[in-house]
């Protein structure tokens, strides 16, 4: 029985160069938020790893209810 979700539509992840290490972990989160029935949306950096449609990132802040960033503090500081 999948979670009833009312917070979250739209999931976005953003990574950084040189994620390989995180692959397993982005495919397990990509597969934790589509069994609630929330789409994910990823930048260019992860779609390596979940599939080749990704988009700009100034689409996935804007569109998305939850960012995920992907990479550390410096990646966060550069989004803001």
């Amino acid at each position: 029985m999948k979670a009833k979700n009312d917070k979250f539509k739209v999931v976005g992840l953003i990574g950084r160069n040189r994620i390989e290490e995180s692959e397993a972990y982005l495919k397990k989160l990509k597969k934790y938020f589509e069994q609630r029935n929330i789409e994910v949306i990823w930048d260019e950096h992860i779609a390596p790893f979940l599939g080749e449609t990704f988009y700009e990132r100034a689409h996935i802040m804007k569109n998305d209810d939850l960012l995920i960033s992907i990479g550390g503090d410096g990646k966060i500081l550069k989004l803001v």
